[in-house]
């Protein structure tokens, strides 16, 4: 269950770790975890790793719940920045993007701010309850774009002081209990008919209701009392709700027939307004009911029941073996609210004694301690008072509410009774509210012959809203800090553990158990403090016998022919802590170069030869390729309210610029030899390549190449060489494509190229020949790419996403600018070592400027982010005339 953190210490190497941003375990804000009717609450204080580590950071992390509106279970993770358990198992798709949006998307939202809830007994049976009433409220929403962690509470129990709960005892006391009663009313029209012009607040005077209306509209009868008329206890104590109906009007014997044939149901309501004839039809306002508690009658401190003496000291008997006593207010009505900030509460009053200032509305606790009250008096009577702004917005989602109630007390005016608008303030210490008269004699109450008040709703923002608020705003800014965390610099690196070592996780807490049933707090709760457990487990003794898993990319990579010799070596891995990890171990890892020639590769101070993987020659890379997790929250978090460092490393590389011989096979190993042995020494291999050197050292040596033997000429079939282009394999000649369209063409077969040649074919149309096309060959490719990892996406949903080693091209022959587009197109051989270029028509007396692409690969373990292309030149010729034509005078 999660637990409460506020205070908790994180221990490392047997010191508190400090400025860590661990998250979350998102515990309840009161930090109570309800199972059923048990709650469960633990306080961690301490989290201890046991046993020694390496050198790094060591930060904390909860994992945040993935499923459910609360979390259930907490996850903590020791010497890891990543607030996800499974950053890399989940490729990314469409799914992982919604889950992380569901997760994290409200991170920079602010926490909504307190609500109040309102209740009404609209929703109630008519009559009296022996066990109170369970209203479900309705909170006031939040404003757009807010976070709660909790509702408020909705449900409010509502009790009758002077009950003890057992309906024998409660009979005998000849008190009049109260009830829930209602009148029709019209229902709600649309709201912008009620609206004031230039404003959006209801106008009550602009409701279409009058007395002669409300005079239409069918009265129920009074619910009889007495068993079995009440309410099922166990569906009121839960507060399940099922109102009586009203008839809507007076109904014929016929009418009920037909009803019945058609299967519509008869409310008891329908049968007391049975009539015999046919009712004449009239026009009747649409009937909504509205429903008001009724307060108590009867109720005095000094008990007089209706009977003799006997009865008198029954129940008195009765009050003291089940240790009652009576009420600090007479008729009192009681809300079990809990700790409120403020609560109003609308009002029937009897006009009487209102002005008499007799009714008073308390803030209390289970004792009767009195903390806070109010005496109504005419100051809060409607008008002039009127309904809180809250209530009678346009967009108040309790308008409707208010529109019934505001015409119920158009009925109950005449009858005595005016609205009243009460306030109060709440107390730490009470965690109810009664309303009730000021204590009374007997005689007053049998003299008072109708009900104080009625209650019509109440609107209450509790203090567990702002305990609420606060804790959401702390919550958030412990995920924002969290993320903050793991997508800093400082997230690139963190302590290892010792191979072959014993660790333990100490875990110091406080628990506590109670019960709290739906609408309650908790009760018989038990406290267990300065418990502690501990967790044990091994590490490995073996270091890893591959390297594999924290292999990216290298230059060259496995199986590159004709390499070139002073290009430097280039190994990328996908961390930065690879060689800790091994030195963990006390191994060492090795660069080795060995080559077919058996001739020994130079070693320098500057580059040693085996080259040692440490932190002198490892570079730190700024990661480029992340975990489907981390690309994806970086992508939602960009400019939002968490930093994200750019600059974070997440990859390294050794360069090893040792020149090497052309033509030449080569063996790259990296081998694991302990630390400290000879650099001679012969490890274990964990990583390995092979590659070949060609000709030439560099890429400038290579174009120059072409450049050193003259530009020769022939003769072709008109269109033959320029209809080659139009094949539909063109783009991509495979196998013997381009040699059998070449030989179709009137050519001679030609084999694989052995040293540069250019040649530009001419053609005559008309008299004069043009050229129309060039052949390059090269004696090592022109055209090369290597394998690095490239984002894949799956056309189809889900559009899962991955990085794959894809092959990019990093060399190719092209036009070069400064000569003129005449080329048409450029057709690769298989090999890469020959190409056919086909000409635009009119290119005589043009420059064919064509040149090497050294395309520069902008990722960061690469050739960097401010790389640029680099052209080298390979022909530049003006195609004046063909050489067998006649030079003119």
């Amino acid at each position: 269950m999660p637990p409460i953190t506020d205070n908790i210490q994180y221990f490392f190497r047997g010191a508190a770790a400090a400025n860590l941003s661990p998250g979350t375990p998102a515990a309840p804000a009161d930090g109570w975890n309800q199972r059923g009717n048990d709650v469960f609450q633990y306080t961690l204080k301490k989290v201890e790793l046991i046993g020694e580590l390496l050198d790094g950071s060591t930060p904390a992390v909860w994992f945040p719940q993935k499923a459910g509106d609360e979390a259930v279970e907490a996850q903590l993770a020791l010497l890891n920045w990543v607030p996800d358990p499974t950053p890399k198992a989940l490729e990314r798709s469409k799914f992982l993007e919604e889950t992380i949006e569901e997760t994290w998307g409200t991170v920079c939202d602010p926490a909504a701010p307190p609500t109040s809830v309102l209740w009404t007994f609209l929703e109630e049976p008519f009559g009296v309850s022996l066990y109170g009433w369970m209203l479900d409220g309705e909170a006031y929403p939040d404003p757009p774009n807010t976070v709660r962690s909790a509702p408020p509470p909705l449900k409010l129990k509502v009790t009758e002081r002077w009950r003890t709960g057992v309906y024998e005892i409660d009979t005998l006391t000849g008190i009049i209990p109260a009830e829930v009663v209602g009148v029709p009313v019209i229902c709600p029209p649309k709201q912008e008919k009620l609206i004031a012009p230039g404003t959006s607040t209801l106008d009550l005077t602009t409701i279409p209701v009058s007395m002669g209306d409300l005079t239409q509209l069918t009265i129920p009868n009074r619910p009889r009392l007495g068993s079995p008329e009440f309410p099922n206890p166990i569906i009121t104590a839960r507060g399940q709700k099922r109102p009586d109906v009203l008839a809507a009007g007076k109904v014929t014997v016929g009418d009920m027939v037909r009803m019945v044939n058609s299967g519509q149901p008869i409310s008891r309501s329908m049968m007391t307004s049975l009539q015999v004839t046919a009712a004449t039809t009239s026009t009747v306002p649409k009937q909504c009911i509205s429903r008001v508690l009724a307060s108590p009658m009867m109720d005095s401190r000094k008990l007089q029941p209706f009977g003799g003496r006997d009865r008198l000291q029954q129940i008195e008997a009765d009050w003291k073996r089940l240790k009652f006593r009576p009420g600090v207010l007479d008729d009192a009505v009681v809300f079990h609210t809990g700790e409120v900030v403020t609560a109003t509460f609308y009002l029937f009053v009897s006009r009487e004694l209102l002005a008499l200032q007799q009714i008073i509305v308390a803030i209390t606790n289970a004792e009767d301690q009195i903390f806070e009250q109010v005496p109504l008096d005419v100051s809060m009577m409607m008008p002039p008072v009127t309904f809180p702004p809250t209530w009678t917005t346009a967009s108040s989602p309790w308008l409707n509410e208010i529109i019934l109630l505001a015409q119920h007390q158009q009925v109950a005016q005449p009858l005595g009774y005016v609205g009243v608008i009460v306030k109060i303030k709440g107390n730490p210490q009470g965690d109810r509210i009664q309303i009730g008269l000021r204590p009374q004699a007997p005689e007053w109450h049998r003299k008072f012959t109708h009900r104080p008040f009625f209650v019509a709703a109440i609107e209450v923002l509790h203090a567990a809203e702002f305990k609420r608020h606060e804790y959401d705003t702390k919550e958030q800014k412990k995920k924002q800090g969290v993320l903050e965390a793991a997508l800093s610099a400082s997230s690139s690196s963190y302590a290892l553990l010792k191979p072959n070592m014993a660790y333990g996780v100490k875990v110091t807490y406080d628990a506590k158990h109670g019960k709290r049933p739906p609408g309650a707090g908790v009760s018989d709760d038990k406290s267990l403090t300065n418990l502690d457990q501990t967790f044990w487990f091994y590490t490995n003794k073996d270091a890893p016998k591959r390297l594999t898993p924290w292999m990216m990319c290298s230059t060259p990579e496995d199986g590159e022919l004709h390499f070139f010799g002073e290009m430097p070596l280039r190994i990328v891995f996908n961390t930065e802590d690879v060689g800790r990890i091994f030195g963990a171990y006390r191994k060492e890892l090795r660069v080795k170069l060995r080559s077919s020639s058996f001739r020994p590769l130079p070693s320098t101070p500057q580059v040693p030869h085996p080259l040692p993987l440490n932190a002198a020659t490892l570079e730190p890379v700024i990661g480029s390729v992340f975990s489907p997790w981390e690309a994806v929250m970086q992508d939602q978090l960009m400019k939002s309210c968490v930093p994200i460092d750019g600059k974070r490393t997440r990859h390294s590389m050794v360069k090893m610029p040792i020149p090497l011989e052309p033509f030449t096979d080569y063996v790259l190993d990296i081998e694991s030899v302990d630390q400290g042995v000879a650099p001679d020494a012969v490890g274990v291999s964990v990583w390995r390549i092979g590659f070949s050197t060609g000709r030439f050292a560099t890429v400038t040596e290579f174009a120059t190449s072409f450049q050193l033997d003259r530009v020769l000429h022939r003769f072709s079939k008109p269109g033959a060489l320029q209809a080659i282009a139009t094949q539909l394999w063109a783009s991509n000649p495979q196998g013997n494509q381009l040699d059998d369209a070449m030989i179709k063409a009137g050519l001679e077969p030609m084999g694989v190229p052995s040293a540069p040649r250019i040649m530009v074919f001419w053609e005559t149309v008309g008299t004069t020949p043009q050229p129309a096309a060039v052949l390059v060959d090269a004696s090592e490719p022109m055209w090369r790419s290597r394998k690095i990892p490239q984002l894949s996406i799956d056309p189809t949903p889900p559009n899962l996403q991955r990085y794959e080693m894809t092959d990019m091209q990093w060399l190719k022959l092209e036009q070069q600018a400064g000569g003129d587009a005449i080329v048409d197109t450029i057709l690769k051989s298989p090999g890469a070592q020959r190409a056919l270029i086909t000409l635009k028509p009119n290119s005589r007396g043009k420059k064919l400027k064509l040149a090497l692409r050294h395309i520069a690969l902008k990722a960061e373990y690469l050739d960097g982010a401010s790389a640029t292309d680099q052209f080298y030149t390979v022909v530049e010729t003006i195609l004046n005339r063909a050489p067998w034509e006649e030079e003119e005078d």
